[in-house]
């Protein structure tokens, strides 16, 4: 199960209320001359459900619809500290994506803050869920967790992290095909 919000969903897609699955979530990441605020564009690639049930399907659509267009994740990614400013679902490639971009004032992966100790940026991530985490840094991976170090004074961070895979999962396109011919607004 994963939730998008903001630097929650910044690595969180991950714990929604109904059963969303991705692929892939790519961040990228700017650090303003302060390296503590800067901007993050997330994108969420090949969202799938994990359930088989025509009507839960649906409604994991329908919240994943919600997260992209309603109020209520905008307030999610306050809480994590991002201004949330654009959000959008596409089709690409046969494929579900997601993207969503933002300011912050401290950046906050994984429930972590990411912190500068010895001229180093370092951010943890737990490993639960994910099959491969990358970054344009250094990756350390213990038994539980990831940790991810780039030099201090370094701006640009990039972060890709693959989802273990799962057994069986769901497409949602259909179900967004339907809400793009039907207009594409909120519901």
């Amino acid at each position: 199960m994963k939730k998008i919000t903001s630097l929650s969903l910044i690595l969180s897609f991950m714990l929604l209320s109904g059963c969303l699955w991705y692929e892939v979530v790519e961040y990228t990441i700017h650090f303003n001359e302060n390296l503590n605020s800067g901007s993050i564009t997330v994108r969420y690639s090949n969202i799938q459900s994990t359930e088989q049930d025509t009507a839960k399907i649906r409604a994991d659509f329908e919240d994943l619809l919600n997260m992209v267009t309603g109020d209520e994740f905008l307030l999610d990614g306050l809480e994590t500290g991002i201004y949330i400013q654009n959000r959008k679902m596409a089709e690409e490639n046969g494929q579900l994506v997601a993207y969503e971009q933002g300011i912050f004032r401290k950046l906050i992966l994984d429930d972590e803050q990411s912190t500068i100790q010895n001229d180093e940026r370092i951010m943890t991530l737990s490993n639960d869920d994910k099959e491969k985490i990358e970054c344009n840094g250094k990756v350390t991976k213990l038994e539980k967790n990831t940790i991810l170090t780039w030099p201090k004074e370094q701006r640009d961070l990039y972060i890709k992290v693959t989802s273990a895979p799962r057994d069986s999962i769901s497409s949602l396109l259909a179900y967004y095909r339907e809400w793009k011919r039907s207009g594409g607004s909120k519901k």
